[in-house]
């Protein structure tokens, strides 16, 4: 149902002319499939894939305390709720390995259950007995780790105070018995199998790792509400996805673990993160469009620049109540929806290269009067924000008529006597573009027709004068002599 090839990926660096235009590779998300539900009960529900992506946990999707196991057809394998009459599931998570899970939730006026189920047959496992000193009473969150030896627990102590520890569960050898910094809640921990990542409730990231027992802490955040998070991989290093409730998403790598990434992915809370790919600096985030939706983007990390935009938001109808990474398959993600519906989607790699400018209108003989210079913007995507121009590299950028296919319309004689250019400026969204086209002003040439018009009238009132005058005097003269 979910298997879908998904394209490689690869950023390119082209040369042309000593010219570097860097091709930018960007992601698309698309919805595959939608899975409706079936008998769900109302109201809010958690999901997690196990960690090979072979089953799907539900819990509350039947009622508020059944545990739910699906494979990953959405296939029903088992459901399971507690026996006694007060108890309630609080809780459930999957081991690191596909058959077995951690329950835990209230008892009633007494300390909190905690059991460990096989799947899919729901048969009681050891449980450790949490004998020791400052016993859990209330849990808060669980992990079965290292193949479902190791069992890492979170919660509050008879005492109040905030504590995780860590279990050998077949000798119930307690290993690490941590009092929590600042006696803050700790709402979630993650595990891959050598490294347990324990988030609290004020958004502080700790690694515990697991193959020395020692613990490998670097605290990070900053008072911020967790709401989400993903684990990655890449090239055995660990990186760790956490979405806020402002809208953040802080990016936690490296051993000791330290915050390498930041960023704003829109208003909060973040309703789900998955990492993408086998390199886990892709990632998708879900945040609330504000109209009771929900916008699904992808993001990327990046040592040098942070925090990237990556791929098309694309834009779902209900709230996404969680987010997953599909292990099976790369790329692939689910995420939960409000309505009880759980929906698939796929991320394909394409390279984006930038757009090319065509000019298409032939040079007229005379630039005089109106004139309208016309051209062609091709992207590989089909995708043209704007195009815009102005003339001889001065004043303000304006708008051309068109997109794809453009038009400039201008008057040659606001122009002096020169070449003259049009820049031209286009941009796809990631990539911009420019280009010239140049008009040629002549000077204007004197038309000789009026000058021997006027020489030609100007002699012959000069020669119409002189007879006059000749006239006159000889008039004069004979008048004179006659006299």
């Amino acid at each position: 149902m979910w298997s879908v090839p998904i394209l490689s990926f690869v950023a390119i660096v082209l040369l042309s002319t000593g010219v570097a235009a860097f091709v930018w590779h960007e992601g698309v998300i698309e919805r595959d499939e939608v899975w409706p539900g079936e008998g769900w009960a109302g109201g809010e529900y958690t999901v997690e894939l196990s960690h090979d992506g072979s089953k799907v946990l539900f819990l509350g999707y039947g009622g508020s305390d059944e545990v739910r196991v699906l494979d990953r057809e959405f296939g029903l394998l088992g459901t399971w709720e507690p026996s006694g009459e007060n108890m309630s599931v609080e809780g459930a998570t999957w081991a690191t390995t596909d058959n077995m899970i951690s329950v835990w939730g209230s008892n009633g006026s007494g300390p909190d259950f905690l059991s460990i189920l096989s799947v899919p047959g729901f048969d009681h496992l050891a449980v450790p007995n949490m004998t020791f000193n400052d016993t859990l009473v209330d849990y808060t969150s669980a992990r079965l780790g290292a193949d479902g030896i190791i069992l890492a627990v979170g919660g509050r102590c008879q005492h109040g105070s905030s504590r995780l520890q860590v279990v050998e569960v077949n000798t119930n050898h307690l290993i690490n018995d941590l009092g929590w910094k600042e006696n803050t809640t700790i709402v979630d921990i993650e595990a891959d199998g050598i490294y347990f990542v324990v988030v609290d409730e004020r958004g502080f990231v700790t690694s515990i790792e697991t193959r020395q027992w020692n613990e490998d802490m670097r605290w990070e955040g900053s008072g911020g509400h967790p709401t989400a998070e993903s684990i990655g991989y890449f090239n055995g290093d660990r990186i760790w996805i956490v979405g806020y409730a402002s809208g953040g998403v802080r990016v936690f790598g490296h051993t000791p673990i330290d915050m390498v990434g930041e960023a704003e992915t829109g208003t909060g809370p973040v309703l789900g993160v998955a990492s993408l790919f086998p390199d886990p600096r892709y990632y998708a985030v879900a945040v609330p469009d504000g109209e009771g939706g929900t916008d699904i983007s992808g993001w990327i990390h990046n040592d040098t620049w942070g925090e990237k935009l990556w791929s098309n938001t694309l834009k779902e109808d209900g709230r996404v109540l969680s987010m997953h990474a599909d292990p099976a398959v790369s790329g692939r993600f689910l995420a939960a929806f409000d309505d009880g519906s759980i929906a698939t989607y796929s991320t394909t790699i394409q390279l984006n290269f930038p757009p090319s400018i065509n000019f298409t209108s032939e040079n007229p003989e005379e630039w005089v009067g109106m004139n309208t210079v016309t051209g062609e913007v091709y992207d590989e995507a089909g995708i043209v924000i704007w195009v815009r121009y102005r003339f001889n590299d001065e004043g303000e950028w304006m708008d051309a008529e068109g997109t794809s296919e453009f038009s400039i319309t201008f008057n040659a004689d606001d122009f002096m006597p020169a070449t003259n250019t049009i820049n031209v400026w286009t941009s796809d969204g990631v990539h911009e573009a420019q280009a010239n086209y140049d008009f040629f002003m002549y000077e204007p040439e004197e038309d000789e027709s009026n000058f021997w018009v006027w020489f030609s009238g100007s002699t012959i009132l000069v020669l119409v004068v002189l007879l006059v005058v000749i006239y006159i005097v000889r008039r004069r003269r004979g008048t004179v002599e006659g006299e």
